[in-house]
């Protein structure tokens, strides 16, 4: 759109820009949304040995099995919480999620419970 508006006011025709212009614009906003979708956590499943996360993709594909990981850390932030599960960190935004407190908890009992002493 910036190349039509330059070539426009430069009195070039700008036709070439709106036909490759909007369509690479449009591809790369689509495979950034993809991205985003796929890196924002909606669902976080606990249970006594393990932590599954889903992402808003993964949510959107209800009929697929919960991927289930030991759960590693678990960190306290002002603003977020920091958990690593499996390989993978993720940061979970204090203010995006309703019940923080509630799922701060379990995972602090469920790390505990994964790091007894009774494990060794």
């Amino acid at each position: 759109m910036i190349g039509a508006l330059i070539a426009m006011l430069e009195g070039m025709p700008a036709l070439y820009f709106l036909y490759v212009g909007f369509p690479l614009a449009l591809g790369a906003a689509a495979v950034w949304t993809v991205v985003q979708l796929g890196r924002e956590i909606v669902e976080v499943h606990v249970r006594t040995d393990a932590v599954a996360v889903r992402s808003v993709l993964e949510a959107a594909k209800p009929m697929e099995p919960l991927a289930w990981y030991k759960l590693l850390d678990v960190r306290h932030d002002a603003e977020h919480i920091r958990i690593t599960v499996g390989y993978d960190i993720y940061r979970i935004e204090r203010k995006e999620w309703p019940e923080v407190s509630r799922l701060e908890i379990r995972l602090t009992e469920q790390l505990r419970a994964s790091h007894s002493p009774s494990d060794i």
